[in-house]
């Protein structure tokens, strides 16, 4: 397992971190500050820190919103729909920068057998191989089989080598 190359006291950043929120937040909120006028930019953005649900949709953000004293309209609900994504980019963006500190060097290769660390899919997949390193992010695809058309997007940390002729036998 990869976890030693990542130490505790900086760890991979997560969509839930309240840091990569509030940068999303000031971001959208300016965004939509030029869009809609009366909208206080910096006000906007402390309500989409303090009201945001990951992977929540512009319309349960609005009534939340409007809850504030907001004007809604359908305007705002489209920009609103777009904070979601917004909080995963900045994410992403945390992510590569975290990488370039702790730096990756791959425990795995591509093909080489690994176990998942949880069930995956329709049919839960828990073991598969290796079909690409993604080094900006430290994460790997895994597929559970070649004819699969599906990979998982693993993070590094998750990966354990797995050998299929060793745990047959058992």
């Amino acid at each position: 397992m990869q976890a030693e190359l990542y130490p505790e006291t900086i760890a991979r950043p997560k969509r839930s971190d309240k840091l990569i929120i509030e940068q999303a937040a000031k971001k959208h909120a300016e965004e939509i500050a030029r869009q809609i006028k009366d909208i206080d930019a910096e006000a906007l953005a402390e309500d989409l820190v303090e009201h945001y649900r990951s992977y929540q949709n512009g319309y349960d953000l609005a009534k939340d919103l409007e809850r504030e004293g907001y004007e809604i309209d359908v305007e705002f609900v489209n920009l609103l729909d777009d904070f979601d994504y917004a909080v995963g980019s900045a994410q992403r963006d945390a992510e590569k920068e975290w990488v370039q500190k702790v730096g990756f060097t791959p425990e795995f290769k591509v093909g080489d057998h690994v176990d998942m660390g949880k069930a995956y899919g329709k049919n839960n997949e828990r073991y598969g191989f290796v079909s690409e390193i993604k080094m900006e992010s430290a994460e790997y695809y895994v597929k559970s089989n070649s004819d699969s058309g599906i990979s998982y997007v693993i993070k590094a940390e998750n990966l354990k080598p797995y050998n299929p002729e060793e745990n047959a036998e058992n």
